[in-house]
């Protein structure tokens, strides 16, 4: 075998490629990949994980409570010695499965078929029904010692709509609570299986090189490099899943990787040296994402879910939704479409990551999960300072039947510690009358109750409040990036927006002002009026000179978003006609 590629590679992915030098001495240590897993080794890494790290892979609560999962009756799980479904009421050590099911014919639990696979044995009569990778899975659950296994089809009822509902709202607890996750990182349906679990079902190539006498070099290539291009790392519903395992097996195409909180190992390294879960071995934000405050958490879980794919586009909030349960805990905030109430005016501010927005019907366009693509979310320098003293807006969301209530209720919040700063949210609010120099009054925003809408309805609660409207240009647009220059009503640059829904509509094509409203003051500036779009977040300073707008397309007195831009304040006052105007929006 011609060896000399693989020095080649290395050189070539110098960032996703950690490369060691090992002598003689040490080389022992290192153990190529064989065509079946080491179980040994496996046990080993778990082993370590469980001894070694401490509170922050081995929660106390693991165990602790009395029952196996808290907000479940009970938890099904698979008895790979008893070979049939078993329901669990106190807390008990299980593994997990996350895979793709890719439209296979797959065993199903349904309530008809419920008292049959509780039956012991019974998994020795529909094997042969069973998809390869769960096949794998239990086999791998047997050769490590273990004795139970969670997998969705087979432990949540499919056709009961309250028993699913309950269980993928408990999925933060089921995948965290869990001693470890089996993830099949390899292939796109559930028959790919788990390449390793069995003896020749993998094809392993040699990653050793000796170079000098004495002297070998190990090739190793770094578990998120592996994944980026794998369908697994492509689908929405298998994202919590992977985030919220404390501790996994990633089964790749020819390697095993092990990871929790803390470090990775995998069959082409030494053990003795896992790898730390930073940046510099990752090339990823995701897996340090869980140390962060909570609301920078989800904007970088929000950074790595959004590219993802879904089936059904109307999973968009439900595969998050264990994601959210968690973290509207750790927030002491409820959601509302996807964006935590306690912040509302933070989740605002986003824009396309890199790719063009496809409107999601059935998703209101404020919110991010009314959009198909990737997008980032702008982070204030200090949280609760710019939402006290750079946003404004009351927010209310109305209904169908024309009743509205506020987004973010105190009332409503009971448990959010308006006293300890440590939690971000709102505490005072200050009017846009502070802000803006105007001659008419910016003090209503009090929602109307009787409106009349000449269109139907949306499926979801509208946003109802009161704003400042300008109305501006656009030019120089970058049809490729869906981007352009705002200009005002005498041409100058005041403003960039990036525009959504881009190649879904016409409407970017108007000649005429376009409406934008103003949504909240920025933290960080730009120069439009020499073309620089490059940002500089000035710290020191209190004041803005920039506010974060959005534009709106009107529709029978209802608009949705069509883009998210930054204007100067001083376009305010150059606002085409009948701007600028203190005016009630009703978003969807």
């Amino acid at each position: 075998m011609d060896r000399t590629p693989v020095i080649v590679v290395a050189g070539l992915w110098r960032r996703t490629t950690t490369i060691r030098f090992v002598n003689k001495a040490t080389f022992s240590d290192i153990i190529l990949a064989d065509s079946q897993m080491d179980v040994t080794r496996a046990r080993g890494w778990i082993s370590a994980c469980e001894n070694n790290h401490g509170d922050t892979c081995n929660p106390r609560w693991s165990l602790s409570s009395v029952a196996a999962i808290p907000g479940l009756e009970v938890l099904r799980l698979i008895d790979v010695v008893s070979e049939c479904l078993v329901e669990a009421r106190e807390p008990c050590r299980y593994l997990t499965l996350s895979y793709v099911w890719g439209g296979v014919n797959n065993v199903r639990l349904t309530s008809n078929k419920k008292n049959s696979l509780m039956e012991k044995g019974v998994f020795r009569t529909i094997w042969h029904l069973l998809p390869r990778t769960i096949k794998d899975a239990i086999e791998v659950v047997r050769a490590l010692g273990e004795r139970f296994l969670w997998v969705d089809a087979l432990c949540l009822v499919q056709n009961d709509a309250v028993d699913m509902q309950n269980g993928i709202e408990m999925m933060d607890l089921i995948y965290e609570r869990a001693a470890l996750c089996l993830i099949a990182a390899s292939g796109d349906s559930a028959n790919a299986g788990l390449p390793g679990a069995r003896l020749g079902n993998r094809f392993v190539m040699s990653h050793v090189e000796q170079i000098l006498p004495g002297i070998q070099l190990v090739v190793y290539n770094e578990l998120d490099h592996v994944l980026r291009s794998s369908t697994y790392n492509r689908r929405g519903w298998t994202f919590q899943e992977q985030y919220l395992s404390r501790r996994a097996l990633y089964f790749t195409e020819d390697e095993v990787y092990f990871r929790c909180r803390e470090s990775t190992w995998s069959e082409k390294q030494m053990d003795r040296l896992p790898l730390p879960n930073n940046s510099e071995f990752t090339n990823t934000l995701l897996p340090l994402a869980w140390t962060y405050p909570p609301e920078g958490e989800y904007r970088t879980i929000l950074l790595y879910y959004t590219p993802r794919v879904l089936t059904n586009q109307q999973d968009a909030l439900l595969a998050m939704a264990g994601i959210i349960r968690r973290l509207s805990s750790k927030m002491q905030s409820r959601f509302f479409q996807g964006i935590p109430v306690a912040a509302f005016d933070t989740f605002l501010v986003f824009q396309s990551n890199g790719g063009l927005l496809r409107r999601r019907q059935g998703f209101p366009s404020y919110s991010w999960c009314g959009w198909i693509g990737p997008v980032i979310f702008d982070e204030p320098y200090e949280e609760n300072d710019w939402l006290s003293d750079k946003t404004w807006i009351i927010w209310y969301k109305r209904s169908s039947s024309g009743s509205t209530n506020l987004v973010w209720d105190i009332l409503a919040n009971e448990t959010f510690p308006v006293a300890d700063m440590n939690f971000v949210g709102y505490r005072r609010r200050s009017p846009f009358g502070d802000r803006h120099a105007l001659k008419f009054p910016t003090s209503r925003t009090a929602p109307t109750q009787e409106h009349y809408f000449e269109r139907e309805f949306p499926t979801y609660q509208i946003l109802q409040f009161w704003t400042l409207a300008v109305y501006l240009s656009i030019s120089n647009v970058q049809v490729f990036h869906a981007s352009a220059f705002i200009r005002d009503r005498f041409g100058r640059k005041c403003g960039q927006i990036w525009m959504d829904g881009f190649e879904e509509t016409t409407f970017f094509e108007m000649k005429s002002p376009l409406e934008f409203i103003l949504l909240s003051e920025r933290e960080k500036e730009r120069n439009f009026r020499d073309g620089k779009d490059i940002e500089e977040v000035y710290q020191s300073r209190r004041t803005s000179r920039d506010y974060n707008v959005i534009l709106l397309e009107w529709n029978e007195g209802i608009a949705e978003r069509r883009g998210f831009g930054i204007i100067d304040k001083e376009a305010v006052e150059r606002s085409f006609a009948p701007g600028p105007l203190w005016k009630e929006i009703f978003l969807a």
